[in-house]
C-alpha cells in the first residue's frame, strides 16, 4: 500500500466555501498541475491524462460536508487508489487543508510512484491555498 499525505496548507477561506468549491468537479481545473491534458469535468465526473499515461477517469466516493472529500477511480482496472481531501476549522475564513492518497499498489510501483505521488498532493494543496488567496471576496 502506497500512502502519500500534503503538507498542511492553510487556506483564507471558511470550510464550507472550501467544501463547496471541491464537491463540483468543474473548479479541479483550477487545481491541476500543466501535466493534465484534455481535462473535462461536470458535477460528479472528471476525465483527463497525465502525460504519458492512459486516460483516468474519477468520480467522488464520498462526501461530507465541510470536512472530508474523497475521490475514486470510475473504473478500478490494475491500479485502486483514494484521493482525499480533509478540512479544518482555523477561524471563521480560514481552514486547513490535508491531501491524501492510497494506492493499493505493489512494491516495485510503490517506489516509481512514490515522489511523483508526492508532488501531486502537495502541488493540489498548494493552489488550493493559490486559487482562494487570488479569489477573495
Amino acid at each position: 500500500m502506497l500512502q502519500v499525505e500534503s503538507k498542511i496548507t492553510e487556506v483564507n477561506a471558511s470550510n464550507e466555501h472550501i467544501y463547496n468549491f471541491l464537491a463540483d468537479f468543474n473548479n479541479f481545473s483550477n487545481l491541476m498541475p500543466p501535466q493534465v491534458t484534455q481535462w473535462k469535468a461536470d458535477e460528479n465526473t472528471c476525465s483527463f491524462i497525465i502525460q504519458g499515461l492512459p486516460e483516468l477517469k474519477l468520480e467522488y466516493k464520498e462526501k461530507t460536508p465541510f470536512s472530508l472529500i474523497v475521490i475514486t477511480p470510475q473504473s478500478l482496472g490494475s491500479v485502486s487508489f483514494d484521493l482525499g481531501i480533509t478540512l479544518q476549522i482555523v477561524s471563521a475564513n480560514s481552514s486547513t487543508v490535508i491531501t491524501y492518497l492510497n494506492a493499493d499498489v505493489n512494491p516495485m510501483m510503490k517506489m516509481m510512484l512514490q515522489n511523483p505521488l508526492q508532488n501531486f498532493v502537495n502541488t493540489l494543496s498548494e493552489k488550493l491555498g493559490l486559487y482562494f488567496e487570488s479569489h477573495k471576496k
